[in-house]
C-alpha cells in the first residue's frame, strides 16, 4: 500500500541538510542579491538593483497596470454583485433616471443595498462552485495518471504489470502532494469561484522546499536540534484577479508567452525576516533583510518622483494627458490602499546570471533570460521596494509556476473572457431596465396622459373627466402624451429575460439531481442524457483539465527533478516498482474528464450489474474482478469486502523479486503460494527488456534459484497430496486407519493436481 504520510529516512534529511552523503542535494540557481559561498561571486550592487527595478517598472509593470484599468470597474461590480452588496445607485444607473420610483422607495426605507431576491449571480456562482467541487472530488481526486488505451503491453499480465505499478506510484505521489504539501480541495473551491465569477482563474503552483533545525528529545532525554524537512512539495494557490497583472492581449492559458506576469500577497514583515537565504538549507530564502529592518528601500518617494511622473505621462495617467484614463490608478496602487506585501515577478531580463552584468541600455548584447524575482515593500507606485530574491528560472521545460483557466477562450477575449457572473450581470441589468419601464407604464394609468403649459387655462382642469371640455389659449399649450409601451409587451419581455437568466444560472439542475442520489432507474435515463449534453458538464471537464491537469503535470515534473529516490520510495510504498527519477522523464497520461465520468458512471454500474447477474455460470469471466470493479465504482473499499488473497501473494512474490535484483537477502516462505510465485518470478525473467534485467543482470541466476526452490516445494506438496490420496483409499478399505489421514493442504487450492514432474514443470505453477 502506498504510504501517504511517509516517515522520511534520516539519511534523506541529512543529505539535504549538509550534503555529506553520496547523493548531493539538487543545485538551484543562486540568489543573485545574496552573498554566495564563492567569494568571487559577490551579490548585485545597490545601483544594479535600482536599474533592474526601474527597467522592470518601465518595460513591464506600468504598461500592464495601465492596460488593465478598463477591466477593474467591471470586476468590482461583479464582486459586489456576487456578495449581494451592490448599491441601488449602481443597480439602476442604466436607466439614467434620478427620480426612479424603485430607487426612491428604497431610499425612503433606508435600504441602500441590493436584496438577495434581486440578484441571481450570488446563487448561480455558489451553485456552480459547489456542484463542480462535488463532482470533481467525489472520487478522491479530480485527476489521476493512467495507462492510455492505445498502449500495447505484450508482457503484461495479472501477475506482472510493471507499467501499471509505476502508474500507481505516480498516483501515490500525486495523492501525497495534494494532502501533505497543499490542501487541494479547499484551494480548488476558491479557484472555482474565481472561474465562474470572472471567467478566469489563476493558479500559482510553485515548488516548496525548506530544512529547519527542530528541537527534539533524544533517547537520553536531552533536547538537541535536529535538521528536518519542514516544507517540500508542489503548491496549489489560487490568485485573485485583483492581485495579478499580465498582458491581456496574450493568451493566459499559454503563460510561457507572457513577458512578465506579476502578483502580490499581503505578507507580514516577520514572515520575511525569518526566511533567511541559505544555498543548501533554504535555497528559496530571502536576502537584503537588513535593508528591510531599516526601511532602506531602493527608491524613496522623492527619488522615484521623476521616474513616476515620466511613466504617468507616457502611459496616460496624468490629468493633462489621455482624458480616458486621466488620473486613474489601479486600486491597489493608490496610496490609501498601500500595504506591505511580497511581490512576485517573472521578468525576461538582459541579465547574465553568471557574471551579474545587466544590459541596461542594450549595448552589451546579452540575451533575454527568464528570472524569478521577489520584492517586499509598501507600494510599487512609490518605488519603495527591496529585492529579496533574484534567481534564474529553474523550472523544467522552461515552464512558469503560474497558469490559468479561461472560461471562454477565443482569439478576441485575451486573458479576461466572459464569465457566468458577467452574463448574469447583463441579464440582471436588462431585467432592472424592464422593471423601471413597467413601473413607468403603471404610472401612466394614474397620471394625466397629457402635457399642459403652465400658462394654459387647462392646467387646473380635470383632464380625465368624462366629456370634459378643455379650454386652451392656442394649439401649443396642450398635447396628449404617447405611452412608453402601448402594446403591453414589457411584462412579456421581462418574463423572457428572467427565463434566460434562470437557464444560465440553473444549468446544473440535470446533474444536481444525480448528485443527490446514488440509484438510477429507467425513467432517469433521459436526465442522464440531458446532463451529458449540458454545458456545465463540459465546463467541469475543461476547468479540471486546465487547473488540475496543469497541477498534476507540475507535480510530476518537479518531483522527478528535485525529489530524492529515498523519498520516492517512502511515498510510493514498498511494492517493488518504485519510481526512479529517470522514470519521470517521460510524461504519463493524465485523466481529467471527471465531469463526463460522473455522468456515465450510472450506466457503467448498470452494465456491471447486468454482467454479474447474467454470468453466474460463465467460467471465462472473472467474477471476483467484476465485483471489485463494481464496488470501487460505487466508492466502496473493495479490498476489505472482496477476499482476494491472490493479489497479496502477487505482491509478496513481486517484493521478493525486486529485493533479489537489488542484492538484498530474500527468504522463500514455505507457506506462501508457490504457484503464484512461479508465475511472477518467471515473468520477471521473460521480460528481457525491463529495467531490472538491463540494470541488474547479475541477479538473474539468484532469481532462477528461487524458482527452483518454489518448484521443489510444489513437488513436495504433490507427493504429500498423492500420499494423502493413498491413505484415504486405504482408510476406505480398512476403517481402522482413518485416524491417520493427514489434514488437507492449502497449496493444492491454487492449481489442479499434476500427474508427474514433467507436467508440473510445464504448468509452471498450474492454472489459476
Amino acid at each position: 500500500m502506498p504510504i501517504l504520510n511517509p516517515s522520511l529516512p534520516p539519511t534523506f534529511v541529512n543529505k539535504w541538510a549538509d550534503g555529506t552523503p553520496n547523493r548531493p542535494p539538487p543545485q538551484f540557481p543562486r540568489n543573485l542579491v545574496a552573498q554566495s559561498n564563492d567569494p568571487n561571486l559577490p551579490p548585485l550592487s545597490q545601483e544594479t538593483q535600482q536599474q533592474i527595478l526601474l527597467w522592470v517598472s518601465s518595460r513591464y509593470l506600468w504598461p500592464q497596470i495601465q492596460e488593465r484599468l478598463p477591466f477593474e470597474r467591471m470586476w468590482a461590480s461583479l464582486l459586489e454583485m456576487s456578495r449581494v452588496t451592490l448599491t441601488n445607485d449602481e443597480l439602476f444607473s442604466n436607466t439614467q433616471q434620478e427620480d426612479s420610483r424603485t430607487k426612491n422607495a428604497a431610499d425612503e426605507s433606508n435600504r441602500d443595498k441590493a436584496r438577495c431576491t434581486d440578484t441571481s449571480i450570488h446563487d448561480a456562482i455558489e451553485r456552480l462552485t459547489n456542484i463542480t467541487r462535488f463532482i470533481a472530488f467525489r472520487d478522491d481526486l479530480p485527476i489521476h495518471f493512467k495507462i492510455p488505451d492505445y498502449m500495447e503491453q505484450p508482457m503484461a499480465s495479472k501477475e506482472y504489470n510493471p507499467l501499471q505499478e509505476k502508474v500507481k506510484a505516480g498516483n501515490a505521489i500525486l495523492s501525497w502532494n495534494s494532502t501533505s504539501a497543499t490542501n487541494l480541495k479547499r484551494q480548488s473551491t476558491i479557484a472555482y469561484r474565481h472561474h465562474y465569477t470572472y471567467g478566469i482563474a489563476f493558479i500559482h503552483s510553485d515548488f516548496q522546499f525548506k530544512v529547519e533545525n527542530i528541537t527534539r528529545r533524544d533517547n537520553q532525554g536531552q533536547f538537541i536540534p535536529n535538521p528536518e524537512l519542514t516544507k517540500f512539495g508542489t503548491s496549489f494557490d489560487p490568485i485573485s484577479i485583483n492581485k495579478l497583472w499580465l498582458n491581456w492581449r496574450l493568451p493566459a492559458y499559454d503563460m510561457e508567452k507572457q513577458p512578465c506576469p506579476f502578483f502580490f500577497q499581503e505578507t507580514p514583515r516577520f514572515a520575511i525576516l525569518q526566511n533567511t537565504y541559505d544555498p543548501v538549507l533554504n535555497p528559496f530564502g530571502y536576502a537584503n533583510l537588513e535593508n528591510i529592518k531599516q526601511d532602506n528601500w531602493l527608491y524613496n518617494e522623492q527619488a522615484f518622483q521623476a521616474a513616476r511622473t515620466a511613466l504617468n505621462i507616457t502611459f496616460g495617467m496624468m490629468e493633462n494627458s489621455a482624458p480616458a484614463n486621466a488620473g486613474m490608478l489601479a486600486q491597489m496602487l493608490q496610496p490609501k490602499h498601500s500595504v506591505e506585501a511580497k511581490w512576485t515577478v517573472y521578468p525576461m531580463l538582459p541579465l547574465d546570471p553568471t557574471t551579474g552584468q545587466f544590459d541596461f541600455d542594450g549595448k552589451a548584447g546579452i540575451p533575454y533570460t527568464r528570472f524569478v524575482m521577489e520584492m517586499f515593500g509598501p507600494n510599487i507606485h512609490s518605488g519603495g521596494q527591496v529585492i529579496l530574491r533574484l534567481q534564474q528560472n529553474y523550472y523544467p521545460k522552461n515552464q512558469l509556476p503560474l497558469y490559468a483557466s479561461v472560461h471562454m477562450p477565443d482569439l478576441d477575449s485575451g486573458a479576461y473572457a466572459p464569465s457566468i457572473g458577467q452574463l448574469l450581470y447583463s441579464h440582471f441589468k436588462e431585467i432592472t431596465l424592464c422593471k423601471e419601464q413597467y413601473f413607468n407604464n403603471k404610472d401612466w394609468i394614474n397620471d394625466p396622459p397629457a402635457w399642459v403649459q403652465s400658462s394654459s387655462p387647462a392646467l387646473n382642469m380635470d383632464l380625465t373627466k368624462k366629456g370634459a371640455k378643455i379650454t386652451v389659449n392656442g394649439p401649443n399649450d396642450f398635447g396628449w402624451r404617447t405611452p412608453y409601451d402601448a402594446t403591453g409587451s414589457t411584462v412579456l419581455l421581462m418574463r423572457m429575460l428572467k427565463e434566460e437568466s434562470q437557464t444560465t444560472s440553473k444549468a446544473v439542475d440535470a446533474i444536481l439531481g444525480k448528485a443527490m442520489g446514488s440509484r438510477t432507474s429507467a425513467t432517469e435515463a433521459n436526465n442522464v442524457y440531458q446532463a451529458a449534453m449540458s454545458g456545465v458538464t463540459a465546463d467541469i471537464d475543461s476547468v479540471t483539465e486546465d487547473l488540475h491537469g496543469a497541477y498534476a503535470q507540475r507535480v510530476w515534473d518537479y518531483t522527478g527533478l528535485w525529489a530524492d529516490p529515498d523519498l520516492l520510495k517512502a511515498i510510493t510504498g514498498q511494492l517493488g516498482f518504485t519510481l526512479a527519477p529517470q522514470d519521470m522523464w517521460v510524461n504519463l497520461y493524465i485523466s481529467t474528464d471527471c465531469g463526463s465520468q460522473f455522468v456515465s458512471k450510472s450506466l457503467r454500474q448498470q452494465n456491471l450489474r447486468y454482467i454479474l447477474e447474467s454470468s453466474k455460470m460463465e467460467t471465462i469471466l472473472d467474477r471476483q474482478a467484476l465485483w471489485t470493479e463494481l464496488l470501487e465504482d460505487m466508492n466502496f473499499n473493495a479490498k476489505l469486502i472482496v477476499n482476494d488473497g491472490y493479489s497479496q501473494q502477487i505482491q509478496l512474490a513481486t517484493m521478493q523479486s525486486c529485493q533479489t535484483y537489488l542484492g538484498q537477502p530474500v527468504f522463500v516462505d514455505p507457506d506462501q503460494d508457490h504457484a503464484v510465485a512461479l508465475k511472477v518470478k518467471t515473468s520477471f525473467i521473460k521480460d528481457t527488456e525491463s529495467q531490472w534485467n538491463q540494470q541488474y543482470p547479475q541477479a538473474i541466476p539468484l532469481l532462477i534459484q528461487q524458482i527452483e526452490q518454489h518448484q521443489l516445494f510444489l513437488q513436495l506438496f504433490l507427493q504429500q497430496q498423492m500420499l494423502q490420496q493413498q491413505m484415504a483409499m486405504a482408510a476406505q478399505q480398512n476403517p481402522a486407519l482413518s485416524f491417520q489421514t493427514p489434514p488437507p493442504l492449502q497449496q493444492t487450492s491454487t492449481m489442479p493436481p499434476a500427474m508427474n514432474g514433467g507436467q508440473l514443470a510445464q504448468q509452471q505453477g498450474g492454472a489459476q
